[in-house]
């Protein structure tokens, strides 16, 4: 388990004064990363698709959702709403499903079909959501 994360209630009564609910069942002393909030929700997810693009300033505007690919399934709702903004599980088949590995981020290249596939599904032109910038920097590294 992470520094600082627990999972319930009972060990939540320590010494120390600042205790702030992340989600449900899982409080913390620090605010903590977005992956690392990814991993102890569900183990098997990787962020992906909007919230990568955006932290390789693919795109200028925020999401307003942090995206994730995962083999589960999430009850009645895919949103999980967090302190650090709602993250969405989106359940893939294993075809399209490829973690990669221990930081829980997909490379860019991934990210971007990930988007489009998502787009796609859901009848929304891929274009229309987001400004896309820097896409010649990432023909040029290709």
């Amino acid at each position: 388990m992470l520094e600082g994360l627990f999972k319930n209630s009972t060990e939540s009564r320590s010494c120390r004064p600042i205790i702030q609910r992340i989600y449900w069942g899982l409080y913390s002393y620090k605010i903590p990363d977005i992956t690392e909030l990814v991993f102890q929700i569900d183990r098997e997810a990787y962020l992906t698709a909007d919230t990568i693009l955006y932290e390789n300033n693919m795109i200028l505007q925020k999401p307003g959702m942090h995206v994730c690919f995962t083999l589960k399934h999430h009850g009645r709702t895919n949103v999980k709403h967090t302190m650090m903004g709602d993250i969405f599980f989106h359940k893939v088949s294993k075809k399209i499903y490829k973690h990669p590995g221990y930081n829980n981020k997909v490379p860019l290249t991934q990210a971007i079909n990930d988007y489009l596939y998502i787009s796609r599904k859901n009848g929304i032109d891929p274009y229309a959501k987001y400004k896309f910038t820097n896409i010649h920097f990432y023909e040029n590294k290709k």
